[in-house]
């Protein structure tokens, strides 16, 4: 699997940043983004995590858009990856994109994939696992 240049450029733009939200996501890993579908990985570690010891549900809402932008840079021919407009985090699960999301705790690894985007403008579905 290959990640295409223009999702490339994309995440490099957010990786260049020095300060920003997008800090939160310097250990994630993109494995395969092309023809709308989107991979990643990445290890739990202590910053990732809230009180109790498992993932951040602001962190797993930000992977979930953030690869969900990348999956969708790959059907654009300038890397635009588009806007959030409703997103849901509701008992550990994420709506409105997500179905089957465990609590992650420190060291586990997580994979992240966005389902097919089927055409631009309309709804998506992402699944992570």
């Amino acid at each position: 699997m290959a990640v295409s240049n223009i999702v490339k450029q994309a995440w490099n733009r957010l990786m260049e940043r020095k300060v920003g939200f997008e800090q939160v996501l310097k250990k994630v890993t993109l494995t395969h983004a092309a023809d709308g579908v989107c991979l990643a990985e990445m290890t739990v570690d202590q910053e990732h995590t809230n009180s109790i010891g498992t993932l951040h549900g602001g962190l797993t809402s930000t992977l979930v858009d953030t690869i969900s932008g990348m999956a969708l840079a790959t059907k654009t021919k300038d890397g635009s990856v588009g806007v959030s407009i409703d997103l849901h985090v509701t008992d550990g699960l994420l709506f409105n994109g997500i179905q089957n999301l465990k609590s992650r705790r420190f060291e586990d690894f997580m994979s992240i994939r966005s389902s097919k985007i089927l055409e631009r403008g309309s709804t998506w579905r992402t699944d992570c696992y």
